[in-house]
């Protein structure tokens, strides 16, 4: 009888010292409640004050990464420039050249100059449709 009022107490006691992990989980949900409850109360400009100075794109992973590039129209634009950068480097200088007819000078530069050249053309189209 002993015995068991003594593992009775042991348990108890350990009961207390270690809290389950239900009652843990619940104690996280909580405060993520409260958080989610208290940060729904800011307006955009708030948050984006609490976010300043946190570089929270170095903590996302490839796929979140990925995401958030395909929701975000700028990030696809230069996603656009780079593909059309890549792109013209994989082409000889000549073909660089065929497109930029009608510039003067161009025989003396060399491939980077004139991939940038091409593209400077290509923004200057692009600003002058919008």
């Amino acid at each position: 009888m002993g015995i068991i009022l003594f593992f009775e107490a042991l348990i108890l006691i350990l009961n207390i010292i270690i809290p389950s992990p239900k009652r843990f989980k619940t104690s996280l949900d909580n405060q993520n409640n409260k958080k989610q409850l208290f940060l729904s109360e800011k307006s955009d400009a708030e948050l984006r004050a609490v976010l300043k100075n946190v570089d929270a794109i170095s903590t996302l992973n490839k796929a979140q990464l990925t995401n958030l590039i395909l929701s975000n129209q700028k990030a696809l634009e230069n996603l656009k420039l780079e593909e059309r950068k890549k792109y013209l480097t994989g082409m000889t200088n000549q073909e660089i050249r065929s497109l930029l007819k009608g510039v003067t000078g161009v025989s003396r530069l060399r491939k980077s100059e004139l991939v940038e050249m091409v593209m400077n053309q290509d923004r200057i189209k692009k600003s002058n449709v919008q």
